[in-house]
């Protein structure tokens, strides 16, 4: 929800911020069906699932989501769990939603990645088999019982305050 806020375009409503989040949720889902590794190498995927919440609560479509992969998996770090420091986990931690924020902002600005690079770079950083998450559906919102979706993301975000 934070990166959604943090992305949304001024005079954003939840409709956005629904698209937004049900487009990172659909990434989330393919990158928990990819198998794991034996590797004590673990990249911080939650990137991609930033990235694609960003992009899709700023407008961008299933295609304009699934094309920032390789840009998200360029910014992804590689940590191996158990062994880092308290300060190292924390930076982690914070590490996935900002780079995932950054993607969108990056490719607006026109930088990019080389292309078809995510899965080859996970699975040699950790020897999983790793599939490259498809585009995300179009959000369908649902009903609105309680009008939130017709709020703008400025009120929504003063009202968490």
């Amino acid at each position: 929800v934070l990166v959604a806020l943090a992305s949304a375009a001024p005079g954003a409503t939840g409709v956005d911020l629904a698209r937004g989040l049900a487009a990172g949720l659909a990434v989330a889902d393919e990158v928990r069906t990819c198998p794991p590794s034996s590797s004590p190498a673990e990249p911080t995927a939650l990137v991609l699932v930033a990235a694609a919440c960003a992009a899709a609560t700023r407008g961008a479509t299933p295609v304009e989501v699934a094309e920032q992969h390789d840009l998200a998996a360029a910014l992804m770090v590689v940590s191996t769990p158990g062994t880092a420091t308290e300060r190292e986990s924390d930076l982690w931690a914070g590490h996935w939603p900002a780079a995932g924020w950054l993607v969108p902002q990056l490719m607006a600005a026109g930088i990019t990645a080389a292309p078809n690079t995510y899965a080859p770079t996970v699975a040699a950083l950790t020897g999983a088999s790793t599939a490259t998450p498809r585009p995300a559906p179009d959000a369908d919102p649902g009903t609105d019982p309680d009008g939130l979706l017709d709020r703008s993301a400025t009120h929504l975000l003063e009202e968490l305050r």
